[in-house]
């Protein structure tokens, strides 16, 4: 599905910018009307595998996550008495 990038503005005449993802030029249109929304630019995003507005990509530093997984030791298995034989 394509990423689309818009400049807009809302019911109030406030300018929005941002990126969503629709099936057509069209129908990304219409998903910005039925929010209230009046579009000044639509357009398939210049980064479209990266659908995360660019507000949000510069602004949230990356922290490193560090994550502890308990590993359990195998449980013994059980010789078969013909095992030894």
């Amino acid at each position: 599905m394509p990423v689309f990038e818009y400049k807009a503005t809302d019911a109030n005449g406030q300018p929005l910018n941002g990126t969503l993802l629709s099936g057509s030029l069209v129908a990304a249109a219409e998903e910005l009307s039925k929010k209230g929304m009046t579009v000044q630019h639509l357009a398939v995003a210049t980064s479209a595998y990266d659908p995360i507005p660019q507000e949000f990509a510069h602004n949230a530093p990356i922290q490193p996550v560090q994550v502890s997984v308990p590993i359990q030791p195998p449980k013994p298995q059980k010789q078969s008495p013909s095992a030894g034989a």
